[in-house]
């Protein structure tokens, strides 16, 4: 590869096992890093598999440039087609990279706390009534569970209300909180 000089910007290099249909052991993904960082270049892809999944892999690990046969219909006379994708599903791949691309233009910060309350309702739970409670209710362990989401009592609560009387009808399924209890 002493041929290839500057600048790289202009040339990019694809991974190719020219196999058809190329067997998932074969594709050669781990290549595509190796040949970036020797060559200074942009890497892709030729897929000769037969399905989407090494384009998709490619593009996570960094390839700008997927090649995939193209055919109408795989019915077309001659052995090109069998290998190739149809529209639909060619479509899909597009569909699939362009999300790739989005989701690694916006890495994730997991110390970031600014939805945590938010995050904490959905997944959390809450006490809940297990059965409809009638008005002066004396609360049993049989009469309360927890359930999601966690914006009503918390369940470290439990042992407190266990013996508290309801103040008013409380339903099935309901959030408990402080005004069902005396």
């Amino acid at each position: 590869m002493q041929a290839i000089q500057k600048p790289h910007d202009q040339i990019i290099l694809l991974q190719c096992t020219s196999v058809y249909p190329c067997p998932p052991e074969r594709i050669g993904l781990n290549v595509l890093g190796e040949m970036a960082v020797r060559y200074d270049t942009l890497v892709g892809l030729s897929d000769h598999t037969l399905t989407t999944s090494a384009a998709l892999a490619a593009v996570t690990l960094g390839a700008c440039v997927i090649e995939k046969h193209f055919t109408l219909s795989k019915r077309m006379y001659d052995p090109d087609p069998q290998f190739s994708l149809e529209p639909q599903t060619f479509s899909e791949m597009t569909s699939g990279i362009r999300e790739i691309e989005v989701a690694l233009q916006h890495p994730v910060d997991k110390n970031d706390l600014s939805n945590l309350a938010e995050m904490k309702a959905i997944f959390e739970k809450s006490i809940v009534a297990a059965r409809d409670l009638p008005s002066g209710t004396i609360i049993g362990p049989d009469d309360l569970l927890t359930k999601k989401p966690g914006t009503g009592l918390a369940p470290r609560l439990l042992p407190q209300l266990i013996g508290r009387r309801t103040t008013c009808f409380v339903g099935r399924d309901t959030l408990l909180n402080e005004t069902h209890l005396a």
